[in-house]
């Protein structure tokens, strides 16, 4: 565990081991100490992540409550306000919004050994979905909502690196269908876990990534998750969506 967490620490991410309970501990840039993070509080909105178990690690991917950080480079952003964090009831949550027929996305490099922390867990809820998407025709392939991680690192959504995407999206599919990309089915695809159903609820995920990657691409993962991708997609149908987003973490147990 101590190793682990000394690797990941080098790589500038947030993380804290677990012996019961607590708040994910943040690095101060100003003084270097660690200092714990006020972790969000559930409410009827916003969706709480599991308790971490006793011994767990927790590696913080994004936090809403120290908003958009130097970490995270936001791709196609043509009006400036597809990405904001905004304020709710049970703290502060990250607003996505698409724009008309453009694909938009934050982008994080990190690294995180699938090994160590295989589990990958988010709150998110989608007020607006495009009714007409389906992601397994080329010309319907939207999704209202995506956490994406990829095994390369480019800065940005690249074809030729091995990704999965967490979906959620007008595709009537059965939760948890993996669905191959139309255009790149040897390297992306996509596992839909909420759709039109579930619009306008907050639910929490949680997916060990490595066992994943062996079901889908009948191997094990060519290398550490090297990027994290929160992604919002309208330039196919060109109708609207809105997703919010709270905290997304790597842990080493579910």
């Amino acid at each position: 565990m101590r190793s682990l967490i000394a690797r990941l620490l080098v790589a500038g991410l947030c993380v804290a081991p677990f012996a019961g309970f607590a708040a994910p501990v943040m690095a101060d840039e100003a003084s270097g100490q660690a200092t714990p993070a006020a972790a969000p509080q559930p409410d009827a909105g916003l969706a709480p992540l599991p308790e971490p178990k006793p011994r767990c690690a927790v590696v913080n991917i994004f936090d809403p409550a120290t908003g958009l950080d130097r970490n995270w480079r936001a791709r196609v952003s043509v009006t400036g306000k597809e990405f904001a964090v905004v304020p709710s009831p049970g703290g502060d949550i990250l607003k996505v919004e698409s724009a008309d027929r453009l694909a938009s996305s934050l982008i994080r490099q990190v690294r995180i050994p699938l090994s160590e922390m295989p589990f990958l867990q988010f709150a998110w809820k989608v007020d607006k979905i495009q009714p007409s998407a389906d992601i397994r025709v080329r010309e319907k392939q939207d999704v209202a909502g995506a956490v994406i991680v990829m095994f390369g690192s480019s800065g940005r959504v690249d074809k030729y690196l091995p990704s999965i995407g967490y979906v959620w999206s007008g595709t009537d599919v059965p939760a948890g269908t993996v669905i191959k990309s139309v255009l790149h089915p040897e390297t992306r695809a996509f596992i839909q876990l909420e759709g039109k159903p579930e619009v306008g609820t907050w639910r929490s995920e949680s997916r060990n990534v490595e066992a994943d990657y062996k079901t889908i691409f009948g191997a094990t993962p060519p290398g550490p998750v090297r990027s994290v991708v929160i992604y919002i997609d309208s330039d196919d149908t060109g109708e609207a969506a809105q997703t919010f987003y709270g905290p997304i973490n790597f842990t080493s147990c579910a």
